[in-house]
């Protein structure tokens, strides 16, 4: 798309482009995927505008990598490649490798995050009430996060067997009831149609092969009038999202165990990592314009449907919503929080 940095991103892309495509390049790409996400976020939380100190971040990088390519060009290591059979396989692995070293801390600040959002967008406490259901829990975060806020069961279904057994080992550990962990893909729950009061999906639907189709299920297995929560990438994105798309071709073809040593062996902490790697390294990330979001919600019998304006201090939407300067520049629409109810008789 036309963007005040889009000379430098098609520069930037083609000396990526230029890099061999096999293991010689692999420690170079995943060093600059971190250098890149550390300077750019730098810029993102500066009030200056971040036009031209990205811009330049964008030149230097091309600099740098029109002089690793000539040498890389020379080597000839061969580094062993991963093996899925499918995305969802690919996908399961990398967040369970990403989620799999959370500690407590990450349950108790899933709470809170998640208690604010709710508040600050006015959603009445009496909704949180009955079994929920977290489809693409990863490690359970936010299944406990919903029991803490209210509901009597929570149901937390991952693709990942090895992470819905790592979670249910977390949950034992830390005592908490209520809670319970399946596998399973959300785009075939594997549940009556009808059987949850409330229907949770946090940044799940945008790696899958089909969003329609999990939207069309968290519909299907939510009791008329009963509630939900779908929370999708938005686009347009701003510098925020540019920046992981550019580093996504960055990283095309490391293999992921690789850079998640890499950036171990940088001493980065495994939240940090998770933050940073999560949309880059994942097969599969779809950005969407929040018109189709609502049309598709419903299309599948969703009403009352409502975009957060708000977050917890530092979510993109809520830069917006105080209007900080350059705020949408940095942004773009800001995340794609949605809070709806399932018609009566659907």
């Amino acid at each position: 798309t036309a963007s005040p940095y889009r000379a430098e991103a098609r520069r930037f892309i083609g000396r990526v482009c230029a890099l061999p495509t096999s293991g010689e390049s692999w420690m170079l790409r995943s060093f600059l995927c971190y250098a890149l996400f550390h300077k750019s976020e730098a810029i993102l939380t500066d009030p200056a505008n971040p036009l031209p100190p990205f811009r330049r971040l964008l030149r230097n990088a091309e600099r740098m990598l029109d002089v690793s390519s000539l040498v890389l060009s020379r080597m000839a290591l061969r580094p062993s490649k991963e093996m899925f059979h499918s995305v969802e396989e690919a996908t399961g692995e990398h967040y369970r490798r990403l989620f799999g070293a959370f500690r407590k801390q990450e349950f108790d600040e899933a709470a809170r995050l998640l208690r604010t959002r709710f508040e600050r967008n006015r959603v009445p406490s009496e909704v949180l009430r009955g079994v929920a259901l977290d489809a693409g829990c990863g490690g359970g975060r936010y299944s406990v996060a919903l029991k803490r806020l209210g509901f009597k069961q929570v149901v937390g279904l991952d693709v990942s067997k090895k992470m819905v057994k790592e979670a249910t080992r977390r949950i034992r550990q830390e005592r908490i009831g209520g809670v319970r962990f399946v596998s399973g893909s959300t785009l075939r729950l594997p549940f009556r149609s009808g059987s949850f009061d409330f229907v949770f999906s946090n940044g799940v639907l945008h790696h899958t092969t089909d969003w329609k189709r999990g939207v069309a299920e968290l519909l299907r297995v939510l009791k008329p009038g009963g509630y939900g929560f779908l929370y999708l990438i938005e686009r347009p994105g701003g510098i925020f999202w540019d920046r992981t798309e550019l580093l996504r071709i960055l990283m095309r073809g490391v293999e992921r165990e690789y850079a998640y040593k890499i950036f171990e062996l940088l001493g980065v902490p495994p939240n940090r990592r998770f933050y940073i790697l999560d949309h880059i390294m994942v097969p599969i990330n779809l950005r969407l314009r929040p018109e189709e979001i609502r049309r598709e919600l419903a299309r599948r019998g969703a009403q009352d449907i409502r975009r957060f304006e708000r977050g917890t201090d530092f979510d993109r939407v809520e830069q917006i919503w105080r209007k900080v300067r350059y705020a949408g520049i940095r942004y773009g629409a800001g995340e794609n929080r949605y809070f709806f109810r399932k018609g009566e008789g659907r």
